[in-house]
């Protein structure tokens, strides 16, 4: 687990132009690594892992009832194996106590949604039970 970390966003709306956009850090700092003995009975070496900041970013368009939304998560494009292995071979098994940052690098993800036509206000009056 890390000293610290710190996490920041910012966002934007235009609900007239129907336009949400965000963006935001998420920094960890360092960590202390163990190399444990499989039987768990002896630490073999203590060390810190860097500290790292992953920054995403959001876009979303309203067109009626449909939004279109595009996004890129980790977009430094950092990831561990990237300065170390994740798995570093112990004999016949492997020592995951090593692993302190993401797993994959920069994402690209896109998406539509249909909204049918009804407000969030309209869904929820329509879900709730009348007469009670």
């Amino acid at each position: 687990t890390p000293d610290y970390t710190a996490l920041a966003s910012i966002k934007w709306d235009s609900k007239k132009a129907g336009v949400h956009l965000s963006t935001d850090m998420n920094y960890v700092g360092p960590q202390l690594l163990r190399e444990i003995r499989f039987d768990t009975t002896v630490i073999l070496s203590e060390r810190e892992s860097p500290a790292y900041a992953i920054f995403n970013a959001l876009a979303e368009k309203r067109f009626g009832p449909i939004t279109l939304s595009a996004s890129v998560q980790n977009i430094g494009n950092f990831f561990q194996a990237q300065k170390e292995p994740i798995f570093q071979s112990k004999g016949w098994f492997y020592q995951t106590t090593s692993v302190w940052g993401p797993m994959k690098g920069r994402t690209f993800y896109a998406g539509i949604r249909y909204n049918g036509g009804l407000s969030m206000k309209q869904k929820h009056d329509e879900s709730v039970p009348h007469g009670h």
